[in-house]
């Protein structure tokens, strides 16, 4: 080589990569698509997020598979289903060992900056403090709050508990908040992650009074499918009047952020979590299959790599934000994310997903939704049904309004179901998931505490499960306790489980394994259950404290070296990473790690022969 090709070649090799593109994620509350002027809504004034779709690409067809607050949230931050990151109704807690997109680029050495509204720390949504720590998942900039409707009285927190007020509607003083963000970051070397999460155009519906005055309820366009109940035109005109004054804030934001010499190098995604029903169909707010529920905006600008002024019909779902957004900074996307990423899809126009999966869990009054559904949204057909009957199907295509409910019609619902059973098992998801007691009305989840799943939330309330605890541990001993803990489970055949896990001084858990046990009459051995059920019950329902219908625990505290212990014995039962136990197996390994603990072992009978009524009478000898 000469020196000439050896200085290139030494050059080539010593130049930095290309930085990392930032991220701004704004994101409205309960703002449904078809409210859009782009989306072509005959009534609403939205240039600002109209011009936004004009310098970037508009994603047609944006759904939102939980449509609910906490859960969209969760589904967007972690790209995992509802029931694999363990939010399964409103106002639970995400765990705080959820790898999430936060947590993945300030990994990556992102600086990451919340404002606005937060809701996924669980427990009394006021006053709203969410303190430094895990419960950030990776946010180290705040300026938030929990969760609170009252657009002209809210307030923030940043790293004490001391509120801070937000002057005026909520939407400019988050916006002021996102603006000093951007401003202080002009010294920083390190890509920036920021998420603006305004509460309107959320009811109640009351817009500042200069908006106001942009629409009158007797002249508005109702949608063919609006039936009186659901709402009024004066509440669907405040809603308007709302969204213009949330899309003047989106302008100062872009403007801003273009201002400071971003805007060519930022990925700029616009969307909200659900959408609102304001009267369609005759129902209100969110929950719903519906397209006014499911249906959200979807805009991303990125002047690196997506041309303006671009439209893809691609099915894009909040579970593929964080692996697209991962994807688009060179960013690795986890392998726990259940997402797809969409790169190709915004900056070639790429084909993307065939199909969305939807999802709501549990019933709620306040929103008129009788129990938990399942459903798909594809370019063609809207389906969901509930555990035991269709509910809706339509024809998107010939029925863009949904007026017609092609339930009835047997052959068309079965193909639909095939197609609902297969999302099922990919994902992982089951009916045994759903919940009956209606735990989201009247505040309940949320009025004394935070919890991490619906089952946990019932068992603190005396329903369902019994759950004790044995402390065999050195008390005096700084650092993470560890536990060896029993399950037994009643929703699914035969199932026990124990499971290693620690837990660190402030009650945050880390699983450290999990053992399960399958003996259905009709599976012989336990791998083989294994290849179905692995990758949900043991690696995540597990860790999000979420078992289907646990209704037994018992959690033992021990000391390192008993811990230690249990592991080898353990070990002793394993064969090549799985197992080959037959039920009255379960039942004896069960048994000699309660032994090895010192703890009291029930009498083997004809009764509890299986492993999940084994656990039970273990746990209740205990």
């Amino acid at each position: 080589m000469n020196r000439r090709l050896f200085l290139l070649s030494a050059s080539a090799a010593a130049a930095p990569a290309p930085r990392r593109p930032n991220i701004l994620l704004i994101l409205p509350d309960q703002l449904r698509a078809c409210a859009l002027g782009v989306m072509g809504d005959p009534n609403v004034q939205s240039p600002n997020i109209d011009r936004l779709a004009s310098q970037g690409i508009l994603m047609r067809n944006t759904i939102a598979n939980t449509p609910v607050c906490c859960p969209a949230r969760a589904n967007i931050l972690t790209g995992l289903y509802a029931h694999r990151n363990g939010m399964v109704a409103n106002d639970l807690r995400l765990r705080e060992s959820q790898p999430t997109l936060s947590s993945t680029l300030r990994n990556a050495g992102y600086r990451n900056g919340f404002v606005g509204k937060w809701h996924l720390d669980g427990g009394p949504r006021m006053p709203g403090f969410v303190p430094p720590g895990p419960r950030r998942h990776g946010f180290e900039s705040w300026a938030a709050n929990e969760c609170s409707h009252a657009h002209f009285n809210t307030q923030y927190f940043r790293d004490s508990p001391e509120p801070l007020p937000v002057k005026g509607f909520e939407a400019d003083g988050w916006t002021d908040l996102a603006v000093e963000f951007l401003r202080s970051h002009s010294g920083d070397h390190r890509p920036f992650f920021l998420t603006v999460q305004m509460g309107p155009p959320h009811d109640p519906y009351k817009a500042p009074p200069e908006y106001s005055r942009l629409y009158d309820p007797a002249t508005l366009e109702l949608r063919p499918n609006f039936k009186p109940g659901g709402a009024t035109p004066e509440n669907i005109a405040e809603y308007y009047a709302m969204i213009s004054a949330v899309d003047a804030q989106v302008g100062r934001l872009i403007g801003e952020l273009d201002a400071l010499g971003y805007g060519q190098d930022t990925i700029v995604l616009f969307t909200s979590d659900h959408g609102d029903m304001l009267g369609s169909q005759g129902a209100r707010l969110k929950r719903k299959p519906w397209e006014e529920s499911i249906h959200v905006p979807g805009i991303v600008r990125f002047p690196r790599s997506i041309k303006p002024a671009s439209v893809s019909d691609a099915l894009f779902s909040h579970v593929d934000f964080a692996p697209t957004l991962l994807g688009l900074c060179g960013v690795p996307v986890p392998a726990s994310m259940q997402g797809s990423n969409l790169t190709t899809a915004l900056t070639t126009g790429a084909p993307g997903p065939s199909e969305a999966y939807l999802q709501i869990f549990g019933p709620y009054r306040g929103d008129g939704v009788e129990a938990g559904w399942r459903g798909l949204r594809s370019h063609r057909y809207t389906y969901a049904r509930y555990e035991d009957e269709p509910w809706l199907l339509y024809d998107n295509l010939n029925d863009p309004f949904q007026q017609e409910n092609l339930a009835g019609d047997e052959k068309l619902v079965a193909q639909m179901d095939q197609r609902l059973a297969s999302w099922m098992r990919r994902t992982g998801d089951s009916w045994l998931n759903n919940w009956s007691e209606p735990v989201e009305d009247n505040s309940r989840l949320y009025r004394d505490r935070a919890y991490y799943s619906v089952d946990e939330y019932l068992r603190a309330q005396g329903q369902d499960s019994v759950s004790r605890m044995i402390d065999l541990s050195d008390p005096t001993a700084r650092g993470d306790r560890q536990a060896v803990i029993f399950y037994a489970t009643g929703g699914l055949p035969s199932h026990a489980f124990v499971s290693l896990e620690r837990e660190d001084s402030r009650g945050f858990r880390t699983r450290v394994e999990a053992y399960g046990f399958y003996p259905h009459p009709d599976v012989s051995t336990a791998r083989a259950a294994t290849r179905a059920v692995r990758g949900v019950i043991l690696d995540d329902l597990l860790a999000t404290h979420a078992l289907p219908r646990a209704v037994d625990r018992l959690v033992v505290y021990v000391t390192p070296a008993l811990y230690q212990t249990v592991e080898h014995v353990i070990e002793r039962w394993k064969c090549d990473g799985s197992y080959h136990l037959l039920d009255k197996d379960c039942v004896t390994f069960a048994g000699e790690v309660a032994r090895t603990l010192g703890l009291r072992t029930p009498p083997r009978t004809l009764r509890n022969s299986r492993p999940a009524a084994y656990m039970r009478d273990l746990i209740a000898l205990n």
